[in-house]
């Protein structure tokens, strides 16, 4: 804090003190002064003359007080701001800086004290006016309630006479460091030394007014708070702790500065709010190319954050040290973190990421913004911590877009931002519009012409350069309507060359303030020496002196010259971190005015680059490699340089070249030095030998290089030994390189020539053997990778023999030349199908590689090899069934790899994805699904990257991982993408063997294998067929050429033929390819049992299951059974990779169990499989919740009928459940699925009397039924097996929807959904008489009740004769028995309801059906029993001959009845229907006690269900009343209770009779008759 700034303040109230926070604006506190707009008076620290100003904001009410006992939220914020007009010059007279903002400050910890400042004048000091400044500490506890800061003083000024020493100091700021963090208004009585507490910096901002003042005294900035504690951390020169004053026009596009108002960015700044919102640490990365907005975006959004409710903290991130950003203080409130520009702070970024994920306590943000994404995937995939690059993982990716504006809009955008830079030039120094008559940069603002919409306007930065520039151009002109900056298909070219020209008259006018402009230097001498400033970019003042001596137009000047020269570059190029001079931003402006000026003296850069460090030339090459792309330097330039200046720039370039964006140019001038035959074969073999071992963006270089070297030594060659040794040795480089480039026959051809030469040469030569063996086991790799599996197998043992040899010295080297023989062999015996001979030879390779670590510390060349020795022995740990070895190994080698691709990403990228791919499969084995699939896009991200590029060396590998993608997403259940995965890997292979047929014999099938099971997944068996049957094909012929090899793959792919076979219905040849998988599994798992009982077990699984299909229950459950046994065994120490298949084997033992009728352990299987489903759900719900429901809804029916239906209706409501969230991630799909776990559970309801709840789910099983018929076609249509199973549910769900409404006692609303199920089932049965009889039959029987009750009796009666008819023309005797009985019952019961003569003979032959279907379908046939018999006791009765044969039949149906309601709660209503029918039996037969009891027992059962639901009970109720009523009629019993149950019935039945007439009228007409007779 300046001196200066400390004011004095006078007023009414007294005295106090004040902070100048901008030039003319005081923050003070505000119980020293009076309301807004009084006036009071002011005098600067050191200052005699004391001003007048006036309040122009005040936080509280004038009748408010500080320590007001109401509480702090009523009194406001103690706090005002003081405008005092005209106070531009300092006490001593120097010009003040230009306007800009403070910086904000708050205290976001709570544990250590804070060191602070106070500066103001005190009552109590010895001379008038003087001021006083105290240190103290602020303790973040102190002050909580009040929501104010404590601060602790050091020291105490002596009492005066009267009142506090410290009076007169209300309103001095507080600072902690270089933070405003608070401002003083009371003194805490009571304490030596002293407490002053003060207002919070973080109340000020959040008071209402107080920004909009402080903007409309000063620039419209951005205004954010800035933790204390991490203020040392902070980047004061790009995020909002930016206060330095701009030096020239270009820093006001500064996005810091927040001069033009944002807008445009409305859903990234959502997005950004609702990533804020999740809980726990997050990071998010915001990224698009140079001036889109990205800072200005999250500028925005931090003070956005920083202002709201949730209390949260703002760090942006200035340089330093990873290490002390991962040991940052804690925070204890919700802390963002903004890493600015973090592609070049790849590892700052990281370290912040790692600080976020370590602090748990309390939120912790990061977010990132840089020109791309891909750096940070690199970055991602090298991390190893587990934690960190998990939160990297879940990173937020916001690519920003050019603004896509109409041309209106990008007309008011100009405007606006012209008027922003009017506002803020005219407070500039040297920018003032002062002359007479010269137009105001506001009027020049507003008199600009509209500018011409383009593309080129999408990017903010564009149109506020051209806004700038134009609003300079008519201020140079006088002219207030200039022309616009550039017509619409300049592009942004124009725009940069104006901004920059009116840079360099800035530069050039500072330039003659330093003495060095015109004429004591030209300005190409002063516009050169910014071109070497900016592109060598000195770390001190030796390189800077260096660098204006190297300006040519500068050599002839004397030091004191160049020291001015200097001088003026620090001011026109000012730094923020202590370097000579800074750097010329935007990039895109450097890269401009560098390529520009370069472009125009190319000779300027032969001067400055002799001498140049390797960091001067890599920063010198990226500038001008950048310009080149963008074609502002002709790259033909760029190749000069590189090719004069080769010592100089050609190692920098190699490293440039893997890191810049577009390398072209670059590599195209490190061509030109191969290529130049003045460059000597020492040069080009140096070259070599700093190439990284590999590399992505030079791989097509180094083989240019490698071909060159190759044909000088073909040049030099003499024919000697020595020279012949040499050329050998550049040729098997050269085939190496080859094979980088997936050239691999003309690899083999090249090396076989190093071997011919090798095998000529004299035994004698010491690097010989050694040489050979390399040969040889180079030959073995590209023999391999080209499906040449013998001639691989024998180059591999011929390499490892040479190399066993050279290794008996121990030597490392030769050492090395042995593991990586050993890799070869291993692989080779691999892929002929000994994988236990290939994991001995691996161990071997991975004991020597760690025996070379150990010696060579951690050198890269022996950890990468480590790296690929773990990975390879975790691929044949798989191999050979140990799969949790296998995911250790795995583990450790990702972990390796991570680390070197932290230091190395383009070396090492394309073996992490390698090692994340294997880590996938391992994962997936282990049954860790998640991290399986996490693992798979990590290295899909990769691969598809290295893929574009060079598709020959990669695209091998991308179908690879793209087929460990598929699988893992399939086992997620994510079908959708495992399928387009998969389709991909097989596009990929196919292609690839087109070109080389041998080189994917195996691949290809393998992926097919894939396809069919996704395409299973997607119920397309036919598909899955065509291509399970090739794969089988493509094994079977590999196993016949290599005999012993790939059988365990055939039999898995027959495994999957088998699949598709049942699926299309080939049930035959579907056990076929079962049991001949089985009979290949046992033969390999008797020699190798943990390799391959896991497939036998999957095998013996889908054999039983098809065994259950086709009836073989017994022979299933043994197979199921023996399933378990193996995978029981085999799940000891890794359950979570058994837990699959295990779940699978109950599934079937379940289902098994429940057809052989062994219920109690088939339950006791089930609860197993629920168990597990659930476990297995909640990490992959897409694809095990479809078993669970299924498991839970047939568990809960064996509850039911086990006695226990309040939890089979739980099991049934979390099926639904279940369910539900299945069709709401893909309704199509599990639509079918909601509708029957539904239909379960309405079913369920209905069983327990539950009417109501029952008929909704009918409702929505009709409404999802009728949504599936209606995306599987039509009726109209002939049906296919898909569409008929929809019509045949739909027509199902129509009909049961009619049942439940019916029972409801809504019959005349049943009639339509039932005459939709009629019309259904006719349509079906008109196709297929025989499957569907039955079904129709079932329908016609319930629309002519429903008819009968509607009044159509004639309608009824045809239609139950009908429903007779279609009944006996059912094909199967059991099924055709039991819908005969139903439907002749209805018949026989509307024939006796309208008299029809043959009534009663239709109900005996009812009742005899009946009786014959009731014990063979159980339950259902003795409800269908009871209910007939009930209505034929009824019917005997108005017979008095067949009174006995009545009481028979209702006392049957009464014990049928009695019997079965507890366990079906739903025939309550008929039993009370039944028991009165009975009682009036009794009476007729003259058993008055017993027809008493047994209607009152009616009664009582029907008026207990008409209080559950009485339209559902009424006719019940109805009949109850009448029984009992009649019943003591005919037994003498005229009782008050006999006429009031009569009377009763009878309004009842009237009610009835008003919805149905003809069907209420007979039962009507007898309950008048007993209540007339029980009057009299």
């Amino acid at each position: 804090m300046d001196s200066e700034r400390v004011v004095h303040v006078v007023a009414e109230r007294g005295r106090g003190s004040g902070c100048e926070i901008l030039p003319g604006l005081v923050l003070t506190a505000a119980h020293t002064v009076e309301e807004t707009d009084s006036w009071v008076r002011v005098r600067r620290q050191g200052a005699e003359s004391v001003h007048t100003g006036r309040v122009v904001w005040r936080g509280m009410s004038r009748d408010a007080h500080p320590r007001d006992p109401k509480g702090w939220n009523e009194r406001g914020v103690d706090a005002a701001l003081i405008h005092v007009a005209g106070w531009k010059e300092s006490p001593a007279g120097r010009r003040r800086s230009a306007p800009d903002r403070p910086r904000w400050g708050r205290i976001v910890g709570e544990r250590d004290r804070v060191e602070c400042r106070v500066w103001g004048f005190p009552y109590a000091e010895h001379r008038p006016g003087e001021s006083t400044q105290v240190l103290g500490t602020i303790n973040p506890g102190n002050g909580f309630v009040g929501g104010t800061y404590v601060v602790d003083c050091d020291t105490t000024p002596p009492s005066p006479a009267e009142g506090s020493p410290w009076r007169g100091v209300s309103g001095a700021a507080v600072f902690c460091g270089d933070l405003l963090t608070g401002v003083v208004f009371a003194e805490l009585p009571g304490h030596r030394p002293a407490r002053l507490e003060a207002e919070t910096a973080t109340a000020l901002l959040r008071a209402e007014g107080f920004l909009d003042t402080v903007n409309r005294y000063g620039p419209p900035g951005i205004h954010v708070l800035e933790p204390v504690e991490y203020a040392d951390f902070a980047d004061r020169d790009h995020g909002p702790g930016l206060v330095q004053a701009p030096s020239s026009v270009i820093e006001l596009l500064h996005p810091a500065r927040g001069i033009v108002p944002f807008g445009g960015r409305d859903e990234d700044l959502a997005l950004l709010r609702e990533w804020s919102r999740r809980p726990g640490p997050g990071a998010a990365l915001v990224h698009a190319p140079g001036g889109r907005g990205k800072t200005r975006l999250v500028l925005e959004f931090s003070r956005e954050l920083a202002s709201g409710e949730e209390d949260w903290a703002v760090l942006w991130l200035g340089s330093g040290s990873p290490g002390d950003i991962r040991r940052m203080p804690s925070p204890t409130v919700p802390l963002l973190v903004v890493v600015d520009g973090a592609d070049s702070r790849v590892e700052e970024a990281a370290a912040a990421v790692e600080f976020a994920a370590r602090n748990r306590g309390v939120p912790v943000k990061v977010v990132l913004t840089a020109r791309s994404d891909g750096w940070w995937t690199s970055r991602r995939e090298s991390e190893a911590s587990l934690p960190v690059a998990a939160l990297m993982s879940r990173t937020l990716k916001i690519p920003l877009p050019g603004l896509e504006t109409d041309a209106e809009t990008q007309r008011r955008s100009f405007r606006e931002a012209a008027l922003a830079f009017s506002s803020v030039l005219e407070h500039m120094p040297g920018w003032e519009r002062t002359g007479e008559g010269s137009p105001s940069w506001r009027d020049l603002a507003e008199g600009l012409a509209p500018i011409e919409p383009g593309g080129h306007l999408s990017s903010p930065l564009t149109l506020h350069m051209a806004a700038l520039v134009s609003l300079l151009d008519a201020a140079g002109s006088g002219e207030p309507s200039p022309s616009p900056v550039f017509g619409p298909g300049d592009g942004t070219a124009a725009v940069e060359e104006q901004l920059l020209a009116h840079e360099r008259s800035h530069w050039l006018r500072v330039a003659a303030a330093h003495g060095v402009g015109r004429p004591v230097l030209s300005n190409d001498a002063l516009l050169d020496a910014v071109v070497g400033a900016v592109v060598l970019y000195p770390r001190d003042r030796s390189q800077a002196g260096t660098l204006v001596r190297r300006v040519p137009r500068l050599s002839d000047q004397s030091e004191d010259r160049l020291g001015s020269v200097l001088s003026w570059l620090r001011a026109v190029l000012p730094s923020p971190d202590g370097r000579p001079v800074g750097d010329l931003q935007p990039d895109r402006l450097a890269e401009r005015f560098v390529g520009g000026r370069l472009e125009e003296y190319p000779e300027l850069a032969d001067s400055l680059l002799p001498g140049a460090a390797s960091d001067q030339a890599a920063r010198f090459l990226t500038l001008t490699t950048r310009a080149a792309v963008r074609g502002i330097l002709d790259k033909n330039h760029l190749t000069g340089w590189c090719v004069r200046h080769r010592h100089v720039l050609v190692l920098p370039a190699i490293t440039v070249a893997t890191g810049v964006e577009d390398p072209e140019p670059l590599l195209d001038a490190l061509g030109a030095i191969v290529d130049d035959p003045g460059t000597p074969l020492t040069d080009l073999e140096h070259l070599a030998a700093h190439l990284p071992r590999i590399s992505y963006n030079l791989a097509p270089w180094a083989l240019r290089l490698h071909q060159r070297i190759v044909q000088v030594h073909r040049e030099q060659a003499d024919g000697s030994p020595e020279h012949r040794a040499r050329l050998a040795v550049a040729l098997r480089e050269l085939a190496k390189r080859l094979g980088h480039m997936g050239r691999r026959e003309e690899a083999l051809r090249t090396n076989q020539e190093a071997v011919d030469l090798w095998q000529a040469l004299p035994e004698h030569l010491p690097e010989r053997r050694s040489e050979l063996g390399a040969c040889h086991n180079n030959a073995a790799m590209w023999h391999s990778a080209l499906g040449q599996r013998r001639e691989a197998l024998q180059a591999a043992r011929t390499a490892v023999g040479l190399m066993r040899e050279e290794a008996r010295s121990g030597d490392p080297a030769a050492l090395d030349h042995l593991s990586r023989g050993l890799t070869s062999l291993a692989s080779a015996e691999s892929e002929l199908g000994d994988h236990r001979t290939a994991l001995r030879i691996a161990e071997e390779c991975l004991e020597i590689r760690r025996g070379l670590c150990e010696r060579h510390g951690q050198e890269e060349q022996f950890v990468s090899l480590l790296a690929d020795g773990l990975h390879n022995t975790a691929v044949y740990l798989m191999e050979c069934g140990r799969w949790k070895d296998a995911l250790k190994a795995a583990d450790e080698a990702v972990a390796i790899h991570n680390a070197l691709a932290t230091d190395n990403p383009d070396a090492f990228r394309p073996g992490l994805a390698l090692a994340l791919t294997t880590l996938s499969g391992a994962a997936r084995l282990m049954g860790l699904r998640d991290r399986a699939l996490e693992a798979a896009r990590e290295a899909i991200a990769i691969r598809r990257e290295l893929s574009d590029a060079r598709p020959e060396t990669y695209r091998a590998d991308l179908a690879n991982t793209l087929n460990a993608l598929s699988i893992d997403l399939g086992e997620l259940g994510l079908h959708g993408e495992a399928l387009e995965a998969a389709r991909e890997s097989v596009k990929t292979y196919r292609e690839l063997a087109g070109k080389h047929p041998r080189a994917h014999t195996y691949s290809l099938p393998l992926s097919l294998n894939t396809l069919a099971n996704s395409l299973l997944s997607h119920e397309r068996p036919d598909l899955a067929l065509e291509a399970a049957e090739e794969a089988v094909r493509r094994f079977g012929k590999l196993t016949e050429e290599h005999p012993g090899a790939f059988r365990a793959e055939l039999a898995m792919v027959l495994v999957t033929l088998a699949q598709g076979l049942e699926g299309v219905g080939r049930l035959e040849d579907t056990r076929d390819a079962l049991e001949r998988s089985a009979s290949i599994y046992r033969s390999l798992a008797a020699t190798a049992p943990a390799a391959f009982r896991p497939g036998l077990a999957v095998c013996l699984n889908n054999l039983s299951a098809l065994l259950f299909r086709t009836g073989e229950l017994e022979t299933a459950l043994r197979t199921v059974e023996e399933a378990i046994d193996v995978n029981t065994r085999l799940a000891r120490g890794k359950a979570a990779a058994f837990a699959d298949i295990l779940n699978k084997n109950w599934l079937v033992k379940y289902r098994c169990l429940v057809g052989l009728e062994r219920f109690g352990d088939a339950m006791t299987a089930g609860e197993k499989a629920v168990r597990g489903l659930r476990s297995l759900a909640g990490s992959a719900p897409e694809r095990y919740e479809a078993d669970l429901a299924m498991i839970l809804s047939s568990t809960g029916i064996l509850l039911q009928f086990a006695g226990q239906p309040e939890q089979a209706l739980r099991r049934a409501k979390e099926a639904v459940e279940v369910s539900r969230r299945l069709m709401g991630r893909d309704p199509g799909r599990h639509r079918p699925l909601l509708a029957e776990h539904l239909e379960k559970h309405g079913n369920q309801l209905f069983a327990l009397g539950r009417l109501r709840q029952s008929l909704a789910a009918a409702e929505e099983v009709l409404e999802l039924r009728r949504e599936v018929l209606e995306h599987q076609g039509n009726a109209t249509t002939p049906p296919t097996q898909v569409q008929a199973q929809a019509q045949v549910q739909a027509a199902q769900a129509a009909l049961t929807f009619g049942i439940r409404l019916l029972h409801c006692g809504r019959r005349a609303d049943a009639l339509p959904p039932t005459q939709e199920a009629v019309d259904g089932f006719q349509v079906l049965h008109a196709d297929a008489p025989d499957t569907y009889a039955a079904s129709l039959a079932s329908a016609l029987s319930q629309l002519a009740a429903l008819l009968f009750h509607a009044g159509d009796g004639g309608a009824a009666l045809e239609t139950g004769a009908r429903a007779v008819d279609v009944s006996r023309s059912v094909a199967d005797p059991d099924t055709a028995a039991s819908a005969t009985a139903a439907a002749s019952s209805t018949y026989g019961m509307i024939a006796a309801e309208l008299g029809e003569g043959n009534a009663l003979g239709l109900l005996a032959e009812a009742v005899d059906l009946c009786r014959a279907c009731a014990e063979p379908t159980g339950p259902v046939g003795e409800i269908q029993l009871a209910q007939t018999l009930t209505y034929f006791g009824q019917r005997l009765a108005a017979v008095p001959e067949r009174h006995p044969e009545a009481l028979r039949a209702s006392e049957e149906a009464v014990t049928i009845l009695r019997r079965l309601v507890d366990a079906f709660p739903l025939l309550r209503s008929a039993t009370a229907t039944a028991l009165a029918s009975h009682g009036l039996r009794l009476a007729e037969a003259g058993r008055a006690r017993e027809a008493a009891d047994t209607t009152k027992e009616a009664l009582e059962l029907a008026r207990l269900l008409t209080h559950q639901d009485r339209l559902a009970h009424r006719d019940a109720l109805a009949r109850a009343l009448s029984a009992f009523a009649r019943a003591r009629l005919l037994t003498g019993d005229r009782s008050d209770l006999a006429r009031e149950a009569a009377a009763e019935a009878v309004t009842l039945l009237e009610r009835i009779a008003r919805d149905e007439p003809a069907a209420t009228e007979p039962y009507l007409r007898e309950a008048r008759d007993t209540y007339d007779r029980l009057r009299r």
